[in-house]
Protein backbone atom coordinates (compact mmCIF):
# COMPACT_ATOMS: atom_id res chain seq x y z
CA UNK A 1 0.00 0.00 0.00
CA UNK A 2 1.45 3.74 -0.66
CA UNK A 3 0.55 7.81 0.53
CA UNK A 4 2.02 10.50 0.53
CA UNK A 5 2.50 13.10 2.79
CA UNK A 6 1.78 16.70 1.73
CA UNK A 7 4.94 17.95 2.81
CA UNK A 8 7.68 17.59 5.73
CA UNK A 9 10.07 20.38 7.54
CA UNK A 10 13.33 18.12 6.85
CA UNK A 11 16.00 18.31 9.84
CA UNK A 12 18.68 15.60 9.10
CA UNK A 13 19.63 13.45 6.47
CA UNK A 14 21.72 10.76 7.82
CA UNK A 15 23.82 8.62 5.52
CA UNK A 16 25.94 5.39 6.30
CA UNK A 17 28.15 3.93 3.86
CA UNK A 18 29.68 0.20 5.44
CA UNK A 19 31.84 -1.86 2.77
CA UNK A 20 30.87 -5.70 3.19
CA UNK A 21 32.50 -8.27 1.52
CA UNK A 22 33.48 -6.58 -1.36
CA UNK A 23 30.38 -4.57 -1.38
CA UNK A 24 29.80 -0.84 -0.61
CA UNK A 25 26.19 -0.92 1.24
CA UNK A 26 23.99 2.34 1.85
CA UNK A 27 21.83 3.26 4.36
CA UNK A 28 20.05 6.10 4.35
CA UNK A 29 17.60 7.51 7.34
CA UNK A 30 15.70 11.02 6.09
CA UNK A 31 15.22 12.65 10.25
CA UNK A 32 11.57 15.34 9.54
CA UNK A 33 8.97 17.62 11.39
CA UNK A 34 5.90 17.38 10.29
CA UNK A 35 4.92 21.11 9.64
CA UNK A 36 1.60 21.56 12.62
CA UNK A 37 3.92 19.65 15.20
CA UNK A 38 7.21 21.56 15.98
CA UNK A 39 8.32 19.72 18.59
CA UNK A 40 8.05 15.47 17.33
CA UNK A 41 11.27 14.24 14.73
CA UNK A 42 9.69 11.47 12.72
CA UNK A 43 12.70 9.35 11.10
CA UNK A 44 11.90 7.00 8.09
CA UNK A 45 14.33 4.54 5.95
CA UNK A 46 14.44 5.79 2.74
CA UNK A 47 15.45 3.37 -0.42
CA UNK A 48 18.67 3.42 -1.95
CA UNK A 49 17.10 4.52 -5.36
CA UNK A 50 16.85 7.57 -4.18
CA UNK A 51 19.36 9.98 -3.46
CA UNK A 52 18.73 12.35 -0.58
CA UNK A 53 22.62 13.87 -0.17
CA UNK A 54 20.80 17.25 -1.69
CA UNK A 55 18.81 17.72 0.97
CA UNK A 56 19.46 20.35 3.76
CA UNK A 57 17.82 21.30 6.94
CA UNK A 58 14.64 23.13 6.32
CA UNK A 59 13.88 21.70 2.83
CA UNK A 60 10.16 21.31 2.23
CA UNK A 61 9.57 18.17 0.90
CA UNK A 62 6.57 15.90 -0.25
CA UNK A 63 7.20 11.98 0.92
CA UNK A 64 5.35 9.33 -1.14
CA UNK A 65 5.46 6.18 1.79
CA UNK A 66 5.32 2.30 1.09
CA UNK A 67 3.57 1.09 4.00
CA UNK A 68 4.24 -2.59 5.27
CA UNK A 69 3.33 -4.25 8.32
CA UNK A 70 5.28 -6.48 10.68
CA UNK A 71 3.99 -9.02 13.38
CA UNK A 72 0.94 -10.96 13.63
CA UNK A 73 -3.02 -10.30 13.86
CA UNK A 74 -2.89 -9.72 17.48
CA UNK A 75 0.23 -7.46 17.43
CA UNK A 76 0.11 -5.48 13.89
CA UNK A 77 2.92 -2.32 14.06
CA UNK A 78 2.71 -0.93 10.91
CA UNK A 79 6.17 0.84 8.92
CA UNK A 80 6.47 3.03 6.67
CA UNK A 81 9.77 3.21 3.74
CA UNK A 82 10.05 6.26 1.59
CA UNK A 83 9.71 5.36 -1.92
CA UNK A 84 9.72 8.71 -3.22
CA UNK A 85 11.08 12.13 -2.20
CA UNK A 86 10.11 15.55 -4.36
CA UNK A 87 11.81 19.09 -3.59
CA UNK A 88 8.95 21.56 -2.82
CA UNK A 89 10.70 25.35 -3.17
Amino acid sequence: MYTSIEYVIVHKVNIYEVNRFGHKWYTQTLIFKLPEDKKRLFSYHVTNKIDISHLNKGDKVMLNLHVFGRGRSTYFKPEFCVDGILLIE
